[in-house]
């Protein structure tokens, strides 16, 4: 059998004054993020911690503030200051001799209290030890949920994290990154060839199921992004007790989804690129395949349904590389012609340096209006958002489309297994990445 490949173009970062790098770190360093977007000039920060880690607390904010190892500060690396000025803290509390339940309610309990005098802030760093991810009561859900519900992102440190210094000198940068992102900056985009009124939209769902054989609620989840990969929010539909009324609500949603797009765009139409996970249905992939070709041509002037799944049964190997084998990333192998292998990282990746050679993504065309992008130009954008994660500066190669949603829908699950109404979250909480 003879399979036909093709080398797609490698995604290059965007940064500020549309300068381009092929590396995150690089790029930010040399010209900054890409748009300070809503991020606050001077953040006020609150800092939430017991007693016990005050001075875990002030090493975490000197090493964000000043830098350390080769981050050199959020103001040289990301453009945004720490001042003291704009520190905050809860009252004092303490979870000394507590079991981690207790702990959990101490850390809900200094939040509550904060929240109920009025205070607010821009971003929340919530400090305390590694916990039992499974353990339905812990400070990382009792301490972000309410501070969500009030508007405030948080990003979350370990102390079991501040305590390898070796592995912190390496995060600092990260958890600098992921504030940004959460306060409302654009650290980077990519550079696209697909049309500037291009809006790429990310389908998952989650199913949670009640405590005790409780009835399941499904959660749909749309995360949408701009033709140059930048994240743009997520529209939460309705949780519903029934398939058959999820999917109602779906299809009530996606087109709601619409309406808000020629809202914020005007009369300019969109072209519309989904991508879809394997854990969708075929009656979740025939809603979509409806609205979208119901819509009115002044909403949707043509769309492409990606399913984007990771390959793990494939492997595509480079013979000629005999040290690693790995195979040129951005290798694209038609297997149909509506299907094919993606190779995301690989030779000539400076992120797949030292690593094994990582599986393919399929990538399937499920449906297309006869105006949509051709397969190869759908799989290029496919790879540059892999290049979008702000999880990390060398977060795992994932598009964001599908990854985005994905752990909206895992942290949204962990908040009703702990008994929070996620229904409750403002709407606005949606267009950061709260959830990084």
């Amino acid at each position: 059998m003879i399979l036909q490949f093709t080398q797609l173009r490698r995604p290059r970062h965007v940064f500020a004054g549309g300068n381009t790098s092929v590396g995150a770190f690089q790029g930010l360093r040399q010209f900054g993020p890409y748009d300070m977007g809503n991020c606050p000039t001077e953040p006020s920060v609150v800092f939430i911690y017991p007693r016990e880690l005050r001075e875990q607390a002030r090493r975490l904010y000197l090493s964000l503030r000043d830098g350390i190892g080769p981050f050199r500060g959020t103001m040289p690396l990301l453009r945004y200051p720490l001042p003291p000025s704009g520190v905050i803290r809860v009252d004092e509390f303490t979870t000394e001799g507590l079991s981690e339940e207790q702990s959990a309610a101490a850390y809900k309990h200094a939040v509550e209290t904060w929240l109920s005098t009025g205070a607010t802030a821009d971003i929340a760093l919530i400090l305390h030890p590694k916990t039992d991810r499974e353990n339905r009561a812990n400070p990382y859900l009792t301490s972000k949920f309410p501070l969500l519900l009030s508007g405030i992102p948080s990003q979350v440190v370990t102390t079991d994290l501040l305590s390898k210094k070796d592995v912190f000198e390496w995060s600092a940068a990260t958890i600098a990154l992921a504030m940004l992102a959460k306060m409302g900056g654009v650290p980077w985009g990519v550079q696209s060839d697909l049309p500037q009124d291009t809006v790429i939209v990310g389908v998952n769902r989650a199913v949670v199921r009640g405590a005790q054989g409780g009835f399941a609620r499904h959660y749909g989840f749309a995360s949408t992004f701009s033709h140059q990969g930048v994240y743009l929010g997520t529209r939460l539909f309705n949780p519903a007790e029934s398939k058959h009324a999820y999917l109602a609500g779906l299809e009530a949603a996606l087109k709601g989804a619409l309406e808000d797009w020629k809202s914020d765009a005007g009369d300019v139409p969109a072209n519309l690129v989904v991508h879809v996970r394997k854990e969708l249905s075929r009656d979740e992939t025939d809603i979509l395949e409806r609205v979208l070709k119901s819509a009115p041509s002044s909403l949707v002037r043509s769309y492409a349904v990606l399913k984007i799944v990771d390959a793990q049964e494939a492997l595509i190997s480079n013979p000629s590389q005999k040290d690693n084998q790995l195979p040129p990333a951005g290798i694209l192998l038609r297997l149909t012609g509506k299907r094919g292998l993606l190779q995301i990282t690989g030779l000539g990746d400076e992120s797949s340096a030292g690593k094994q050679v990582s599986h393919p993504f399929s990538v399937k065309l499920l449906a297309s209006s006869p105006a949509a992008p051709s397969f190869e130009d759908l799989s290029e954008n496919v790879l540059a958002m892999a290049a979008m994660n702000w999880r990390a500066l060398n977060a795992e190669a994932v598009p964001v489309s599908i990854r985005y949603p994905q752990l909206v829908a895992e942290l949204l699950g962990r908040f009703h297994e702990s008994g929070f109404d996620v229904s409750q979250l403002p709407s606005d909480l949606m267009r950061r990445p709260w959830f990084l």
